[in-house]
């Protein structure tokens, strides 16, 4: 076929068609059809994630069994994989010109601690260390932005007193924060406006870990150690934040945590795609909401404190010789009632399992209220009895 004929057929129009006229900008429409694809998509996912579930609810042990995949496929998505380095004992942080020792009343001290969690990588953080009798054990976990030196209330000259007082064992790790100081190479002359926690979460998540998988086994290695002492007390890991997120995740793949405290982190999950990078998780929605995840720590108690949500309106900017390449993402404050209908779905999810396991408090709920669904009567009445004697 010589050129010109070739031209002539490319030219011809088959029947019934006509040239596409370029009237629109298609890569937009394109990436339209995508995004409602996906939405779609997200919906239908959680309208198929109970095909993921065989949940047997006729005794405690019966349901546990009936739910290991699931949780142990969770462990696989977060990347919370790795074998944790054993060890006997924290370690005081100290040097000649600062002590571990950082504060303390006639009730508890204040520590500066580590522990190790990886080959390569330790956890740091506050040890308030009852003088009495250890009523409890509890890791508690701040937000991202805040030190545990502020949760504790240094920041405002005056300790809190529920920490200090109430006879428990805590433990207050430092959690990689939203800033972007050290995110770059140095050695290369790069600086990007990306936050710590999507910094490590773009290099981790091709290698099958997270973030937040890395900060959960922070929390499974003081297990480990809460494991290791002396008369056996109550577990609760406790969270404001995305420490309430880490909490979540961290009570729903270990079964030693004996309750849990979720501040400021709980609600459906659809809307996930909108969030900062460094909380995606590949294939969670699938088979996880936040009701899914509750119902992995079910029968154990859980309570939802809807307060301190942390307010994320992106990135940080990007400065003088920053590149802006973070991705977007938010954080909002989310209606009330959609917690209460996450609970309740979780609550419905295992129905005949428990009565009230989980429950929704608001702002004003007082302390004796949500330590009395956290802990044994025993423990509680103990714990409630030293804060008010103080």
């Amino acid at each position: 076929m010589n050129l010109s004929i070739l031209l002539a057929a490319v030219a011809a129009h088959l029947p019934g068609t006509q040239p596409l006229a370029a009237e629109a900008d298609f890569s937009a429409l394109m990436v339209a059809g995508a995004d409602r694809f996906l939405l779609r998509e997200t919906l239908a996912a959680a309208a198929r994630r109970e095909t993921f579930w065989k949940r047997d609810t006729t005794s405690k042990e019966a349901y546990s069994a009936s739910v290991a995949a699931n949780r142990e496929r969770l462990r696989g998505i977060l990347g919370v994989v790795d074998e944790r380095a054993p060890f006997s004992s924290l370690e005081f942080v100290a040097d000649t010109a600062s002590p571990s020792l950082i504060a303390e009343n006639e009730n508890a001290s204040v520590h500066r601690v580590r522990w190790p969690v990886l080959e390569g990588m330790h956890g740091e953080g506050l040890l308030i260390q009852p003088k009495g009798e250890v009523l409890a054990r509890v890791v508690y976990l701040p937000d991202a932005d805040t030190t545990p030196e502020q949760l504790l209330g240094f920041k405002d000259g005056a300790l809190d007193p529920a920490l200090m007082n109430a006879g428990a064992q805590i433990l207050i790790p430092v959690l990689v924060s939203r800033d972007a100081d050290f995110s770059g190479s140095e050695r290369l002359g790069i600086r990007i406006n990306a936050p710590h926690r999507e910094w490590i979460y773009r290099q981790s998540f091709i290698l099958g870990r997270h973030v937040i998988g890395y900060e959960i086994q922070k929390v499974l290695a003081l297990v480990d150690w809460f494991g290791k002492q002396e008369g056996g007390r109550p577990v609760c890991v406790a969270g404001l934040g995305e420490g309430g997120l880490l909490a979540l995740y961290a009570g729903a793949v270990d079964e030693r945590v004996g309750s849990v405290y979720v501040w400021g982190h709980f609600a459906p999950r659809e809307g996930l795609w909108q969030e900062p990078v460094y909380r995606n998780v590949f294939g969670l929605l699938r088979e996880f909401g936040d009701a899914e995840l509750a119902t992995l720590i079910a029968p154990r108690h859980l309570a939802v404190q809807h307060a301190g949500f942390p307010e994320v309106k992106g990135p940080p900017e990007a400065g003088k010789g920053v590149r802006a390449v973070a991705a977007p993402g938010f954080i909002e404050t989310p209606p009330l009632g959609s917690a209460r209908a996450e609970m309740a779905r979780a609550l419905e999810l295992t129905n005949g399992l428990a009565q009230e396991w989980g429950r929704v408090f608001e702002r004003k709920s007082s302390a004796a209220e949500i330590i009395g669904h956290l802990f044994p009567e025993t423990a509680a009445r103990a714990m409630l009895a030293r804060m008010a004697a103080a």
